[in-house]
């Protein structure tokens, strides 16, 4: 137990920080020394343990599997009474592990539970003296009720989204945002939450406020890997949110979208290479071919490679039918693009053939000839071209168009 509980408090508790390594300890001590715990500490044990697991190796054992369902049956049993910071802590850890290893449906699920008892709790906002509402009987550390308020929202929200379901909103919802700890990164996905509500299927969000959160999310430093791809998974919903509205990215904008995509796959591949299966490891490489063909500029074109790499990779080591599925999906997107430029290719071949490029000597109309290593002009009007945007062309052609 100690040996797993030393992956969970290395690899997950760093991003979902919400529970204090010394009280764990104490908990595993008191468990295998005195057997003194209740059925819902021992449900968090198997929170952690199985976490441990999930983290440590590619393969799902019998002991993980078992974990996981020893506090299922314990956490069902328990739904009739008042929920306490122990079990909503014992419920975060069931939602967390079915985000990475379970069903969709499953998890969103969870993730409800644990938003719906934080509330019940009256852990979902901060206590104050002229409140009319009964302070909880349950002492709780103040951070620790941020912390788990924060991570439970995180959750929640984004699988909603992914979804496409309805998030859990309270009405009186009051927290403040944890406080940085050292070595901590939990922080750094908290404070995307208030970009992410620009997600909102309910919402109509003008085009100026999605550029908006858009720069702020790209513009924010995110230093684990794991944060960099949450950072990049808001950053590419947003950029899908915008050219739905058929707004186009290019000069500086379009440079700090490829920027923050190359240190996404980057983020993926390391936690691919430390055997971490954070959700996003396939999705965001994923999203990211996506887009790339969608810009559809010599600068995307040319990131694919790298995208598809740590996509093949993940499906390699992870071998699920959602990573097969995500990889099959992608190179059917390439090879469909691949045959629509064949296609145009094709077309601009017979206009050129039908119309050849003559001298602009009024004296002659022959043909104009060079050499064919002589290209230099060519791939210089090709990179102008490439950087037009179709607004400039619509300038150029129709100067009076409005």
């Amino acid at each position: 137990m100690g040996r797993l509980a030393s992956v969970y408090f290395s690899k997950v508790d760093p991003v979902y920080g919400f529970v204090d390594r010394q009280q764990v300890e104490e908990l595993i001590v008191r468990r295998w020394t005195t057997s003194t715990v209740n059925n819902i500490e021992e449900a968090v044990l198997c929170g952690i343990a199985s976490l441990g697991y999930l983290f440590s190796q590619v393969e799902p054992t019998r002991a993980e599997l078992n974990l996981v369902e020893s506090a299922r049956a314990t956490l069902e049993r328990a739904m009739s009474d008042n929920p306490s910071a122990t079990s909503i802590t014992a419920w975060l850890f069931r939602a967390i592990y079915l985000r990475v290893a379970g069903t969709h449906h499953a998890a969103w699920m969870a993730s409800c539970i644990v938003v719906h008892m934080l509330e019940a709790a009256g852990l979902h906002c901060e206590p104050t003296s002229e409140s009319v509402l009964a302070i909880p009987a349950e002492q709780v550390d103040p951070e620790t009720r941020r912390r788990l308020m924060a991570v439970a929202q995180h959750l929640n929200i984004w699988m909603s989204f992914d979804m496409g379901r309805s998030r859990v909103s309270l009405y009186n919802e009051s927290m403040m945002v944890p406080a940085a700890r050292e070595g901590d990164k939990t922080g750094e996905l908290m404070e995307l939450l208030p970009y992410s509500a620009e997600l909102d299927p309910q919402k109509t969000p003008e085009a100026a406020d999605l550029i908006a959160a858009l720069s702020a999310v790209m513009e924010r430093t995110h230093t684990s890997p794991p944060s960099i791809l949450a950072q990049c998974n808001l950053a590419l919903c947003l950029c899908r949110r915008l050219q739905s509205t058929n707004v186009s990215f290019t000069g500086a904008m379009m440079d700090k979208i490829l920027n923050l995509t190359a240190k996404g796959i980057s983020a993926a591949q390391d936690i691919l290479d430390a055997r971490s299966p954070w959700h996003h490891m396939a999705n965001v490489p994923f999203q990211i071919v996506c887009v790339l063909l969608a810009f559809d500029s010599l600068s995307s074109i040319a990131q694919l490679k790298d995208a598809m790499q740590c996509l093949s990779n993940v499906a390699a080591i992870y071998k699920t039918d959602a990573t097969r599925e995500a990889l099959t999906t992608a190179s059917l997107l390439i090879l469909l693009h691949q045959r629509w430029k064949e296609k145009g290719a094709s077309e601009l071949d017979k206009l050129t053939k039908l119309f050849p490029v003559f001298a602009s000597d009024a004296i002659t109309d022959e043909p104009l000839s060079w050499r064919p290593e002589d290209t230099s002009w060519l791939d210089s009007i090709a990179g102008e071209f490439y950087n037009l945007d179709y607004s400039d062309i619509d300038q150029l052609l129709f100067p009076t168009h409005s």
